[in-house]
């Protein structure tokens, strides 16, 4: 239940059971599964690897906090950290750190590529680009965002799902968080689900699961398009939590729909900081590069409607 009592100052407690999975870690991600009890657990959500070219000789980058009113250095292992946020209990009920260990492989192969980029080789052999691909689905797929969205949109369902069930239906939810189920407390949550609708909390396993269905179809996906690298020789990129923008569709957005992976005209990716990716449908290249191939290396500013987040 996610709902404090008036005045309690109590934290909610959320119905994370409304997002089942049968799988734990193990059958999860595959066989790379080692539980690890009683340690705490910084998992990157944005690679360490990549941060690595925006960081000066001592691994060290400033950090801004938005609106920008705080300004920090730090090292690249202290940034974008989150404490056990790819922690998952496997089949045994048993922390794990197998998706932290999956995920980590394809970190691996995407450094790989990142290295020929940084040394002046473009296109990608087919290899390097694959590996690319996936590490951007993978910063598409992990974020904090997605994680949120997951819980409200299960909250939305369980709140629905409730309101057709009926009292009945509520005392099943009631049983499941571990709260009273006397008359009189479900009269009182029935009254009070109008108010202050239960919420649903997104569980690691469930953001991992999530990731593992989607990560294929969305690097496929990415792959499909036409890859444009701009390159800068005077002025240099920053980067954030959230590298990978999806630029809302030009085309969608006046007709009031959003905007997501599939549909976006053009991704974009500071790869460096002096090399940016742009991923573009194929029906929404511009026209003058139309004609030089899938994937294209671009000197100085992109062309029209590329964008780039340049940094003093």
């Amino acid at each position: 239940m996610a709902r404090p009592e008036a005045g309690a100052g109590r934290a909610p407690r959320h119905v994370g059971e409304r997002i089942s999975l049968n799988s734990g870690g193990r059958e999860l991600l595959g066989d790379e599964a080692s539980t690890l009890l009683g340690q705490a657990r910084r998992h990157h959500v944005v690679s360490k690897f990549y941060l690595r070219y925006f960081a000066n000789d001592n691994e060290r980058i400033t950090t801004v906090m938005l609106p920008g009113e705080r300004t920090f250095p730090q090292s690249i292992g202290d940034a974008s950290v989150q404490t056990g946020y790819y922690t998952v209990i496997d089949q045994e009920g048993q922390e794990s750190d197998a998706a932290e260990q999956a995920l980590s492989l394809v970190e691996a192969h995407a450094a790989a590529a990142w290295r020929e980029v940084a040394a002046g080789v473009w296109p990608l052999p087919d290899e390097h680009r694959e590996s690319m691909a996936a590490w951007v689905a993978l910063q598409l797929l992990r974020g904090t965002s997605v994680r949120n969205s997951m819980s409200e949109l299960a909250s939305h369902a369980l709140l629905l799902e409730v309101i057709i069930g009926g009292r009945a239906r509520l005392r099943e939810a009631l049983i499941a968080a571990g709260e009273p189920i006397d008359d009189h407390t479900v009269s009182q949550e029935w009254v009070r689900l109008f108010e202050d609708p239960l919420r649903a909390k997104a569980r690691a396993e469930h953001h991992m699961q999530h990731l593992a269905d989607l990560l294929p179809r969305v690097t496929q996906s990415l792959l499909d398009r036409s890859w444009l690298l701009t390159v800068y020789e005077r002025k240099a990129l920053a980067t954030s939590d959230h590298p990978v923008y999806v630029v809302p569709n030009e085309e969608l957005t006046p007709m009031g729909m959003g905007t997501g992976i599939e549909n976006a005209t053009v991704i974009h990716a500071p790869l460096t900081r002096r090399h940016s990716l742009a991923m573009y449908q194929s029906s929404a290249v511009p026209p003058q590069l139309a004609a030089l191939g899938r994937d294209i290396r671009w000197p100085g500013s992109p062309p029209r409607r590329c964008t780039a987040t340049p940094a003093p």
